[in-house]
């Protein structure tokens, strides 16, 4: 596996190259402020281009950066709203999302697409010869839509053929930027059950002000949380290289020139993904753990793991912008040769080894964890919180909240006999303590269910139906906005649906703000009173139908 990473990192790096610096593009907007740029530490995921600001208002024009052809159009609530692909002849493809609309020909293509297939929410793959497009040509307007929270564009630049992103500012000319990264905390990690950290077999978080001494014994790894950030703007933003020196000699270095969409994920491996979900920090660790598959690594020795002689040893991080702006902290540990602390001899967990399928027999739930779901080699434990939570089953909390997972887990609960399974879901409860559900199937007595984190988990039944409300006003003018607020109470919306005169409408779901909207226009509305119906079911079938009648002046 690891030959094969390597492989296909050089293939990267080699098509990188080759490519980079020499692609004379049009800005695809006319004010390039950055605020948010390649590879920040997202939730599950990275950062996936440059996001350049919108200056506080909507509408201002998006252009082609070079000749192509639009090869994907998309419509969603979430993620990047409605959002244009443009494959280009040299190879690679440029993407712009959180549109506010469309220019006319496509807006109108895509409209008459979702009529006829009764959906706001879209992909379109068109024919190449249909959406030409030239260099510096407008084809959108910036907007907020998806999952946006303030307007702007979100541009990559990806390999059109394996359609994996690469850092736009290889690329895009003309930005510049002198402020410097900064580094706020550094962090040591005991890297073997044996190792200690100041005496103790637990990491320590540090305030990058703090200037003592650290004591360890046996191996050990580091890790720092960094931002970068640019002139004019408070955003913090990813770091574009960072290099870890240990007595001088490089230890590690990485840099965020591309990765690969199918493994976003490993954001949460790279990440102390503990210290992210109890605290918020993201600390970016120097261990480089099996299950990690990201191709931005240019050197590493023992995994990023320092196994020190006795004595002191001096500890430097140097980070650096894309412009070459740099921050560094340097600190010291002293690694003892002898320890009176023993291990312990006894432990409440079960090793599960990375790569190896692990299941779980209750008498209630059956859990299986897939050879691909770890990291890591996990210590494993789980405990009952409550023996009969809803009725139906225990609660169970399974591991704990700050251990990441690359691929689901199954969970598989036993149904009590006579248990109504209409509506009969798996609950999860996150670590802010909220519940939600999770699509469930209903096989041979059991309830079934996938889930992409560790945490407590439950049966029970979702019987609530969605909800509607009205927010703006019953009587509206031409060009007036129509909007409902929509929510359910668990599983989440799976469908919904507005008919205007007993005609499907083109209602825009906002997922942030769970509306939905239409501009009354003579497309769906007529003068005087009309008859709404909104329709929803959310993912355990449960069904609301309410009905509106809106009088059109």
């Amino acid at each position: 596996m690891r030959i094969k990473l390597l492989l296909i990192s050089l293939l990267l790096n080699f098509s990188l190259f080759a490519q980079q610096n020499n692609w004379n593009l049009a800005k695809p907007l006319d004010n390039l402020t950055l605020v948010s740029t390649f590879g920040e530490l997202r939730p599950d995921h990275f950062h996936s281009g440059l996001d350049f600001s919108g200056h506080g208002h909507t509408g201002d024009p998006v252009y082609a950066i070079d000749d192509g052809y639009i090869s994907r159009i998309s419509v969603s609530s979430d993620g990047y709203g409605n959002a244009l692909y443009i494959t280009h002849p040299n190879g690679k493809k440029s993407v712009y999302g959180h549109l506010l609309r469309f220019i006319p020909v496509i807006q109108q293509y895509v409209e008459h697409e979702q009529y006829k297939q009764w959906k706001f929410e879209i992909t379109i793959y068109p024919q190449p010869g249909l959406f030409k497009v030239k260099k510096g040509q407008i084809i959108g307007y910036v907007g907020s839509t998806g999952r946006s929270y303030g307007p702007h564009l979100h541009f990559e630049i990806r390999n059109a053929l394996l359609d994996y992103p690469m850092n736009p500012l290889l690329f895009i000319h003309g930005i510049s930027d002198h402020t410097p990264p900064r580094i706020f905390r550094y962090a040591v990690y005991p890297a073997t059950d044996t190792s200690l950290v100041q005496g103790r077999k637990r990491k320590i978080i540090l305030p990058a002000t703090h200037t003592t001494e650290i004591t360890t014994f046996g191996p050990v790894y580091f890790g720092i949380e960094t931002y970068d950030f640019t002139d004019g703007h408070y955003n913090r933003k990813a770091v574009y290289d960072v290099r870890l020196f240990v007595d001088d000699s490089m230890l590690l270095w990485y840099r965020f020139d591309k990765f690969l969409f199918s493994h976003t994920r490993d954001v949460n491996t790279l990440m102390d993904y503990s210290a992210y979900i109890h605290k918020k920090f993201k600390i970016q660790r120097s261990l480089i753990t099996p299950g990690n598959r990201l191709c931005i690594y240019k050197l590493h020795t023992n995994n990023g793991i320092f196994n020190p002689w006795p004595g002191r040893h001096k500890i430097t991080y140097v980070v650096s912008d894309f412009f070459g702006n740099k921050a560094r902290i340097t600190f010291w540990i002293n690694a003892l040769a002898h320890t009176t602390i023993k291990p312990a001899t006894k432990h409440n967990y079960t090793v599960i080894p990375y790569g190896k399928a692990f299941r779980l027999d209750t008498s209630c739930l059956t859990l299986i964890v897939s050879d691909t779901a770890l990291y890591d080699s996990l210590h494993f434990h789980y405990s009952v919180l409550s023996n009969n939570f809803d009725n139906l089953s225990p609660l169970f909390l399974i591991q704990d909240y700050g251990t990441p997972l690359r691929w689901p887990i199954e969970l598989r609960f036993r149904i009590k006999p006579k248990t109504d399974t209409n509506h009969l879901v798996v609950a999860y409860i996150d670590y802010k303590g909220n519940t939600h559900s999770l699509v469930t199937s209903i096989k041979n007595g059991q309830a079934i269910a996938l889930s992409r984190r560790f945490g407590k988990f439950y049966l029970t039944h979702d019987t609530i139906k969605p909800q509607v409300k009205l927010i703006s006003s019953w009587q509206l003018t031409k060009g007036q906005k129509l909007i409902f607020k929509i929510s359910d109470n668990m599983s989440g919306i799976a469908l919904y649906r507005v008919f205007v005169n007993r005609r499907w409408a083109l209602f825009a779901y906002d997922a942030k703000t769970s509306t939905l909207s239409d501009i009354v226009s003579d497309r769906d509305f007529i003068k005087g009173k009309n008859h709404v119906r909104v329709y929803l079911s959310d993912h355990a079938g449960n069904i609301k139908t309410r009905d509106f009648l809106i009088t059109v002046r």
